[in-house]
């Protein structure tokens, strides 16, 4: 599930010298990961592979491939918007704009997929993903580049 992928996540980046500032759960709203890393802000949105909304018909339930690749579609349509300042990312109450940011998703066949598909777009932009198995040990797929000056909001 999602609370899974973004503990995971953070914690691969605890290991890295990274100090976790923000780690949501429960489908809250917000940037789900902020991590203080390499004198920057590094936002990470989190996706999962299942339901973890109780009220949910499909609580608990695997996603279908169609419901990852949506959520994957999601996950990139939210960066750009972040990056530019379009939608807020907030710590401690204060509005930051990340210096980093990335995708953490399951290492499923189906956000492989997705993520081959886009995969030189992603490494174009900069942007992070990290894959991270049900055992919690993460992938890192591409490395986050620091967001140039003139893309940021």
């Amino acid at each position: 599930m999602e609370d899974e992928v973004a503990a995971s996540v953070a914690a691969y980046f605890e290991r890295k010298g990274g100090k976790v500032l923000q780690l949501l759960t429960k489908g809250a709203p917000g940037a789900d990961v902020i991590i203080k890393w390499q004198e920057g802000y590094l936002v990470i949105e989190a996706k999962g592979g299942g339901s973890q909304k109780p009220s949910s018909a499909r609580f608990g339930e695997a996603f279908t491939r169609l419901k990852m690749q949506q959520s994957w579609d999601a996950a990139v349509a939210q960066l750009p918007q972040i990056e530019g300042g379009k939608k807020r990312v907030y710590v401690d109450g204060n509005m930051i704009l990340p210096d980093y940011l990335g995708i953490a998703v399951p290492d499923t066949p189906t956000y492989r997929m997705m993520f081959d598909w886009c995969r030189r777009r992603l490494e174009f932009l900069g942007d992070g993903v990290w894959f991270v198995e049900q055992n919690g040990t993460v992938h890192e797929a591409l490395a986050p580049r620091l967001v140039p000056a003139e893309r940021r909001g």
